[in-house]
C-alpha cells in the first residue's frame, strides 16, 4: 500500500461558543458528551490520552497515533476567539473510514448542546 493509503480517514469542525464560556467547560463537555457517545456507538474512545489546559488541547484515543480503531478526537478551544477546533480520526480495519463526517457533526452537536445549556 502507498503511505498516503496508510492514514486514519480524519475531518475537522470549527464550533462557536460564548466567549465567556472557559477551556474547563469545554473539556467537561466534551468528555461527558464523548462518554453518551460511547455508550450508543462503542466506537467512540472516550478514554482522554491528553489534557492540556495551558494549551488548550484535549485529545482521546492517543490521537497522534494511526494504527488506531475507532473515533478520536482532538480539540483545541481558542477562548478569545470563542471558537473550538475538532478533529476527528475513524478508522477501521486496513484503514476504512468508519464515518468520520457523521460522527464530527454527532459529537458537534452535542458538544453544542452541552455548551448552549451551560452543563460545563
Amino acid at each position: 500500500m502507498r503511505e498516503a493509503a496508510m492514514r486514519a480517514p480524519k475531518t475537522n469542525a470549527v464550533l462557536e461558543v460564548a466567549p465567556s464560556i472557559g477551556t474547563g467547560a469545554v473539556f467537561v463537555c466534551a468528555e461527558r458528551q464523548l462518554q453518551m457517545l460511547a455508550k450508543d456507538n462503542n466506537l467512540w474512545i472516550p478514554e482522554v490520552t491528553r489534557r492540556d489546559s495551558a494549551a488548550a488541547t484535549l485529545e482521546t484515543g492517543h490521537y497522534e497515533d494511526d494504527n488506531v480503531t475507532g473515533f478520536r478526537i482532538r480539540l483545541h478551544h481558542r477562548a478569545a476567539a470563542g471558537k473550538v477546533d475538532v478533529e476527528l480520526k475513524g478508522a477501521g480495519a486496513y484503514f476504512i473510514d468508519l464515518g468520520v463526517d457523521t460522527a464530527i457533526a454527532d459529537f458537534r452537536r452535542e458538544l453544542s448542546r452541552c455548551l448552549d445549556r451551560g452543563n460545563g
